[in-house]
Order: C-alpha cells, then sequence, then structure tokens
C-alpha cells in the first residue's frame, strides 16, 4: 500500500509542476490562441486530478487525527506503570 501512496502522491507532485509550467506558458502575450485554448484544457484536467488527490489526502487525515483522538481519550495503562500513579 505504501507504493500506491508514493505513486499517487508522485502523480499530484507531477501534476501540480505542470500546471506551473502551463500558467508561465499562458501568462505570455506572445502564446497563440490555439495552443493557450489547450493548455487550458490540459489544466482544467490537471486541476482536476490534483483536486481528487487533495480530497483523498484530506479524508487519510481525518480517519488519522479520529485514531489519534482515541489513542488520547482511552485510558491506556503502559506496561511497567502503577495503575495508582
Amino acid at each position: 500500500m505504501k507504493e500506491k501512496a508514493d505513486t499517487k502522491n508522485a502523480g499530484f507532485e507531477q501534476a501540480a509542476a505542470r500546471l506551473k509550467e502551463i500558467l508561465a506558458v499562458l501568462e505570455n502575450e506572445a502564446t497563440p490562441l490555439e495552443q493557450s485554448l489547450s493548455l487550458y484544457e490540459e489544466a482544467l484536467a490537471l486541476s482536476k486530478e490534483c483536486l481528487t488527490a487533495i480530497r483523498a489526502y484530506k479524508g487519510r487525515l481525518t480517519v488519522l487525527n479520529k485514531e489519534f483522538s482515541k489513542l488520547v481519550e482511552t485510558d491506556m495503562e503502559l506496561p511497567g506503570e502503577d495503575a495508582d500513579d
């Protein structure tokens, strides 16, 4: 499962980097209209990919935070500790 997470992260990082490249080209006033439209379409697809990844990360963080909260709330006795301490 770690490999899958790393692959998703790499995909997100690549998509974000490509979005930055596209933005630089679109900011250039000399970019032809047809190329600009094509790049804009690509940017929309990449944005969707990034948003999907961010939502997945947010879901994972929510689950991890809930698990952590349960650990903190649970009155766990560690080995070697007395219950009276």
